[in-house]
């Protein structure tokens, strides 16, 4: 009578979890790594705070601004004046030379 012998072989990465072929893991030595976390959305930056010639978002930059900033309002041409607290916006700008951060463009929208 002939014996049969099967072999059984794993393979483990570093981490101690095995996985076969199809790319899923069957057997974790590291425990749980709980429930999926929720992909974090970069929140778009708001209008905190309006100078007389300046603008903040967030609370946390202020950017110079003057005549020559070009500032859009839903994809329309206007002036600093149209901006309000509150608006979603985004600032190009540049540094001074005396380490200033200045509004190149500034691009707001009302709403979503």
């Amino acid at each position: 009578m002939k014996k049969l012998l099967i072999v059984s072989v794993f393979i483990g990465c570093a981490s101690g979890a095995f996985a076969c072929n199809c790319g899923k893991t069957i057997i974790s030595g590291g425990g749980s790594a709980g429930p999926p976390q929720p992909k974090q959305v970069a929140k778009t930056p708001t209008i905190s705070k309006l100078g007389s010639d300046s603008i903040t978002v967030d609370g946390k930059k202020t950017y110079a601004i003057d005549d020559a900033t070009e500032v859009t309002v839903n994809g329309a041409d206007t002036t600093f004046a149209a901006l309000k607290p509150g608006m979603k916006v985004l600032v190009s700008s540049k540094t001074t030379s005396d380490h200033a951060l200045y509004a190149v463009k500034v691009t707001a929208r009302i709403g979503k």
